[in-house]
């Protein structure tokens, strides 16, 4: 009995050696997988119901990176673009960024405002804050960064705050979210109430 586990104790080094050796290479397969796929892009439109009562259609994408996280592979936020047409001039705007927008008007003396969130720790690096950012849309075309207390009163969240698990499963592209199951979505309780207004509500 010694002498067979005297000749199995010379063979555990190697064993030992050939199952770090598949780890290893199940890891870098992995890191190697999360690294190399393409990023998923998610594309809707929604109806948005403006603080005149007039109610638009915004084009919205959310782009997403894989990502490890030790035990699966799976999508983190990058960032998100809207594009919409706001009255009364008509006028096209575009926003892309890494927060997720709470809200996009058109206050009563006809200033555009973006209302967003920083949920993403990118986001949170980026504008230096972990809670609401706001932008004015300026002459120039460009959105610039304001105080959240400077927005006007009249601006409320009107943008969907969150997809329905499944939506990435269907044609999204052709999808437009009308303003009852935005209701129906943002309601759901897994939403922080902290995303659904802002400190001068």
């Amino acid at each position: 009995m010694l002498k067979m586990k005297k000749n199995l104790a010379q063979y555990l080094p190697l064993f030992n050696l050939n199952w770090l050796c598949v780890c290893g290479l199940q890891l870098l397969i992995i890191f190697s997988l999360a690294g190399c796929l393409p990023n998923k892009t998610t594309s809707w439109r929604e109806e948005v119901k403006l603080s005149n009562d007039q109610i638009i259609t915004a084009e919205c994408s959310i782009e997403s990176e894989h990502v490890y996280n030790g035990n699966n592979i799976g999508w983190l936020f990058l960032r998100e673009r809207i594009k919409a047409v706001l009255p009364p001039s008509g006028r096209v705007v575009m926003w892309e960024g890494s927060l997720a927008p709470l809200a996009i008007d058109v206050a009563k003396d006809g200033g555009i405002y973006l209302v967003a969130t920083a949920q993403s720790v990118r986001g949170q690096l980026e504008y230096s804050t972990d809670f609401y950012v706001a932008f004015k849309y300026n002459k120039d075309g460009f959105w610039a960064r304001i105080p959240i207390d400077t927005v006007p009163l009249e601006i409320k969240p009107n943008m969907l705050l969150a997809l329905p698990d499944d939506f990435s499963k269907n044609d999204s592209k052709l999808q437009v979210i009308n303003l009852k199951t935005k209701e129906e979505l943002n309601s759901d309780p897994r939403l922080a109430q902290a995303y659904k207004g802002w400190a001068h509500k």
